[in-house]
């Protein structure tokens, strides 16, 4: 199996770091990476999702995770990183999200 390629880093905000990965040829990742995510990174990483760039986007957190996140994004505390791995191995298995 092919190993997942970061493709690209962008700083965001003072705030947010954005990685975009590569799960196979045409099939891109996006984890979100900030202390606190709010309603709007979620709408930020659906949108991503929606406009067909990306077809899974995550979110590292390593503050809080607001209680009104939606849910529809995945979100990881820095803690659990080895989820987020499975998670994006998985993806690379499949051929849908």
């Amino acid at each position: 199996m092919a190993s997942i390629r970061p493709l690209a880093r962008v700083i965001a905000s003072d705030r947010v770091t954005d990685l975009a990965l590569s799960l196979s040829p045409g099939r891109l990742a996006v984890v979100r990476c900030l202390d606190e995510a709010s309603t709007e990174d979620h709408s930020v990483l659906a949108t991503m999702v929606s406009g067909r760039d990306f077809v899974w986007a995550g979110l590292v957190y390593s503050d809080q995770l607001g209680a009104d996140w939606p849910g529809a994004v995945e979100a990881f505390h820095v803690s659990e990183l080895s989820r987020l791995v499975e998670r994006l191995r998985y993806l690379q298995r499949s051929e849908t999200p």
